[in-house]
């Protein structure tokens, strides 16, 4: 598929890399000079005759055309053309693609008074295969031949100008003025005639005068149009043969080399864009016919390579009826490309079938109006068919995409290199990597109703918008993320207010403030300080009582050894154990002694528990004593406790931390605040920044509409800034609020 797309676009009318002005070494003022300044190749040094020219020298020329990228090229040597015939001849023998014309520079005499004095060079070309003979016939019989002819000194006179370029036109040659304002140029020659006519007219009316010089450069001008084409020095020269009432081109403008040694082939700057659609003579005639869209320089041309769709290739199944296409490719140029043809022959199906492979049929729900016509119309035309687009991308990369029609699928599209590869592009339209602009003429028709449709599409023309839109993006979720941080912040301020979080504390900061300093006076703190002191004791004894209880507990376990329900189990040994036994152990006098000593340490243990519970007493008057105090001085009605200063401490500590943590939140709230007002303020600078740019874009796009426009054709662009309001509308309209009247709602 590449290589067909390539062979197509063969045929697409391009631009081609033109001079029309190349010396050769035949010239005799031919420098022996190479490239690049380093040893002469002899095959380029100068030849000082015609028979001398060989197929070497032929090659060696060539090699340095084809080294400059040029295209079409004319050899227009002074007075002499041999070198250009045999050129010519050599490069359609050897099939080589360059289309070289056989031309010659002219020394050119008008038989004229105030003109016959200059020497004025006219160059011609003509078709490869005309022959030498026939171009002998510009020359008059007594005419020394080419070689004998004098190129620096022989001339020939014509009585005017057109009588020379007429013998041009009757051998299908083309004339053109060489280099109007040069010393040789013909322009200079009438200009110095002019003067020369008007120079003794001194005494004549300034308006006189100015009229006078006005008729002589209409006249001078007159004459130059005569020509096919005009080589100036200057692209601005253009200026001078404009058509003031339409704007266009009077004559064909182009830049030459004028080059005399090799370094000066394929200069950039004297390199003539011609746009052609066969490398052929004929083509070049053609376009000479529209200058203003077929000729350009290189200043005219981008400095970036732009996108493009290459072609397009459609396969239907043949055995399917409803497939619309069988089997057709299309080669687009890089250029314009125009598809012409009669109603329902499938111009509209080729746009739909790209529509669709790129994945814009989910832009047609903007369109409501023709998105039922482009739909049934792809059903129609698309049915059973494999789309297959070669796209070229910015980076020169070319990929394909691919897509086999599915009337229930708005994208099915899938991307290969050209290798085969499938590469993991998901979305061709929304990649932004497959820029492409897409218009039926429904579609145009809306442009002209929708004011936001025209921005966008101006928009798509304006080289540096995309990336201020993009960073003003960035800025509207910069802006959305403030929006949601500073909700957040506020919910987690209202915490602070929520009862159940246990935050409400520092709403109460002063209340607790008081309360604590009322606590903190050295009386009050003395009585404390005695309340903590009697707590601590009544503590101790608490725990002390608690231990003698328990030991207390603890005497009524200590064990008795009871020996005589041991006999009883065992009679049989009751008598041995008597007898021997408890003789020696003599258990009944431990017994009798646990007993005792039960007795003892349990009354111990009870007088200790009265001298403590006496010692309590005496501390719990002194403990009401002292929170009597207390609750006098403090006239606190709530129980008094050992801890009350220090709980009133921990509520004062509370609250402040509360407060202070309330601060840093709301410092927080402060801060976003801040930063939603800097990126509200870089929004508005940037839509300042698009507007300007917009602005710039028409003001470059209305001063090129005024060069066409005429009392029946007016276009008027006009921008106003923040006046679109279809997005906001929107806006309300989608979150249920109701207008009431234009610039009001409710909700």
């Amino acid at each position: 598929m590449p290589q067909q797309i390539d062979e197509l676009r063969k045929t697409a009318a391009r631009f081609f890399k033109v001079d029309l002005h190349l010396h050769s070494p035949l010239s005799f003022d031919w420098k022996n000079d190479s490239r690049d300044g380093k040893t002469p190749n002899p095959l380029l040094n100068r030849i000082s005759s015609p028979n001398d020219i060989t197929e070497e020298h032929l090659e060696a020329y060539y090699q340095i055309l084809e080294a400059s990228s040029l295209n079409v090229v004319a050899i227009t040597d002074h007075m002499k053309w041999t070198f250009g015939f045999k050129l010519a001849d050599y490069v359609k023998r050897k099939n080589k693609p360059i289309l070289v014309l056989p031309g010659i520079e002219l020394n050119t005499k008008i038989s004229q008074p105030l003109l016959n004095d200059y020497r004025i060079h006219t160059i011609a070309f003509f078709p490869p295969d005309i022959g030498q003979g026939k171009i002998e016939t510009i020359f008059p019989p007594s005419f020394p031949d080419e070689y004998k002819r004098n190129a620096q000194t022989d001339e020939i006179s014509c009585n005017d100008i057109q009588e020379l370029i007429q013998k041009i036109h009757d051998l299908n040659g083309c004339a053109i003025a060489a280099h109007i304002y040069s010393s040789n140029g013909i322009r200079l020659a009438y200009t110095k005639k002019a003067e020369l006519i008007l120079q003794p007219i001194e005494a004549t009316e300034p308006k006189e005068r100015l009229e006078m010089y006005k008729r002589f450069g209409d006249s001078i001008k007159g004459e130059l149009l005569k020509f096919d084409c005009l080589q100036v020095m200057e692209t601005t020269d253009q200026a001078h043969f404009i058509n003031n009432d339409t704007g266009e081109l009077r004559i064909p403008i182009i830049y030459a080399s004028d080059s005399h040694h090799i370094s000066q082939i394929g200069n950039p700057s004297k390199i003539t864009y011609i746009k052609m659609g066969l490398l052929t003579i004929d083509s070049l005639y053609e376009a000479f016919h529209y200058p203003d869209t077929r000729i350009r320089f290189i200043k005219n041309l981008p400095t970036t390579k732009p996108p493009r769709i290459k072609g397009i290739r459609i396969v239907g199944k043949d055995s399917e009826e409803k497939s619309f296409f069988k089997n057709i490719a299309h080669g687009f140029s890089d250029n314009l490309s125009c598809i012409i043809g009669p109603r329902g022959c499938g111009k509209s199906a080729i746009i739909d079938s790209i529509r669709y492979s790129m994945g814009y049929n989910r832009t047609l729900g903007e369109i409501e109006k023709v998105k039922d016509q482009v739909i049934d119309r792809q059903k129609n035309t698309l049915q059973e068919s494999r789309i297959e687009i070669l796209y070229e991308k910015a980076d020169g990369v070319t990929h394909k995409v691919l897509a086999t029609y599915d009337e229930k699928e708005d994208y099915v599209s899938v991307v290969q290199d050209l290798e085969g590869n499938v590469l993991s592009i998901i979305d061709v339209e929304g990649s932004g990597e497959y820029p492409l602009n897409l218009y039926g003429w429904n579609e145009l028709e809306l442009l002209g109703e929708n004011p936001k449709s025209q921005r966008d599409n101006l928009d798509r023309f304006i080289k540096d918008l995309p990336q201020l839109k993009q960073e003003r993006t960035n800025q509207y979720s910069l802006l959305q993320d403030n929006y949601n941080a500073c909700y957040s912040q506020l919910e987690t301020l209202e915490g602070y207010f929520d009862p159940a979080l246990q935050k409400t504390s520092f709403t109460r900061l002063k209340e607790f403030e008081k309360e604590y300093e009322k606590l903190n006076t050295p009386e009050i703190g003395a009585t404390l300080k005695l309340l903590d002191s009697i707590n601590q004791r009544l503590s101790f004894i608490d725990k002390l009582k608690l231990q003698i209880e328990t030991s207390n507990a603890q005497l009524n376990n200590i064990p008795l050894v009871e020996i005589d329900t041991l006999l009883e189990k065992h009679k049989s040994e009751k008598e041995w154990c008597t007898d021997e036994l408890l003789k020696r152990l003599n258990i009944k006098e431990y017994n009798d002694l646990a007993i005792k000593y039960r007795t003892e340490l349990a009354g111990r243990l009870q007088g200790y528990l009265q001298i403590l519970n006496d010692s309590r007493a005496s501390l719990e008057k002194e403990l009401t004593a002292a929170s009597k105090d207390i609750k006098e001085k403090v006239g606190d009605n709530v129980s008094i406790s050992a801890d009350l200063r220090n709980n009133a401490k921990k509520r004062f500590d509370f609250a402040t931390e509360q407060f202070e943590l309330y601060n840093n939140e709301l410092g927080h709230l402060d801060d976003l605040i801040l930063e939603r007002q800097e990126i509200i303020n870089k929004i508005k600078s940037l839509n300042d920044l698009i507007y300007a740019t917009r602005n710039r874009e028409i003001s470059n796009i209305t001063s090129k509409i005024q060069l066409v426009e005429d009392a029946n054709f007016r276009i008027s662009l006009k921008l106003e800034q923040e006046n679109d309001r279809s997005d906001l509308l929107e806006y309300i309209q989608s979150n249920n609020h109701n207008l009431v009247m234009p610039g009001q709602c409710e909700q």
